[in-house]
């Protein structure tokens, strides 16, 4: 379904910004299942100098169950506003964001809901005696986060290679503030975020015996924004 959203600035623009050339550039990467992230350059291509506007994107309906968070000043410089999807996904949903930027127009189409191969999510919570697996493509730069529960030392999230031997990997830890190599075997409360992952395709396993169970997890591959 297609929802066009249309977000203007303030209209008492300054009378010198009305002269002023806006070059907008807008981009939208998916973060997760439930959340795309549109992007927004803002630049005054004739004489450089800041505009200023001011614009509060919080609440406002998307579609059913979803909203755009974003608020702050409009002038040079990057901008970025997520639409979020607030409900369970039953469905993909397709949409424009509409920005009016010193009267300029810029689209940008965006997608929530996406099922992909860069998204694994178990049930929440899982349910006893459960197994899942899916295939995920890791591109090059791209790292992998964890997050999330299961049942310490009983329930896990293992990530293997196609031929189910289990990666190792970068890990982060929060104590010692560095990456360590370790093996992609997880239980328990999970905040974990994974670097140096093979480029290409991997396999997520999910497994719980059948006592406890916990909230479950939610695994996502994206673009480390950090050089």
């Amino acid at each position: 379904m297609n929802n066009i959203i249309k977000l203007g600035l303030l209209s008492s623009l300054l009378s010198a910004t009305l002269l002023a050339d806006i070059k907008v550039d807008s981009s939208a990467k998916i973060i997760s299942q439930t959340k795309t992230q549109i992007s927004l350059n803002l630049k005054d291509t004739t004489s450089n100098k800041n505009f200023t506007g001011k614009v509060n994107f919080t609440g406002l309906s998307v579609d059913k169950g979803s909203k755009i968070d974003g608020i702050g000043a409009l002038t040079n410089g990057d901008y970025t506003f997520d639409i979020i999807h607030t409900e369970k996904c039953t469905s993909e949903m397709k949409g424009v964001f509409t920005a009016v930027v010193n009267g300029k127009k810029v689209q940008e189409p965006y997608t929530i809901c996406k099922e992909n191969s860069m998204h694994f999510e178990t049930s929440h919570p899982y349910k006893n005696n459960e197994k899942q697996e899916k295939v995920l493509s890791v591109p090059k730069g791209y790292i992998m986060t964890i997050k999330g529960e299961t049942e310490a030392s009983y329930d896990f999230v293992t990530i293997t290679d196609m031929s189910g031997k289990v990666l190792t990997a970068d890990v982060w830890d929060p104590i010692s503030q560095k990456s360590e190599p370790r093996k992609l075997k997880f239980s328990g409360k999970l905040d974990t975020e994974i670097s140096h992952l093979p480029v290409g395709k991997i396999k997520v396993l999910f497994s719980s015996d059948g006592s406890t169970t916990k909230e479950g997890v939610q695994v996502i591959v994206w673009q480390d924004d950090q050089p």
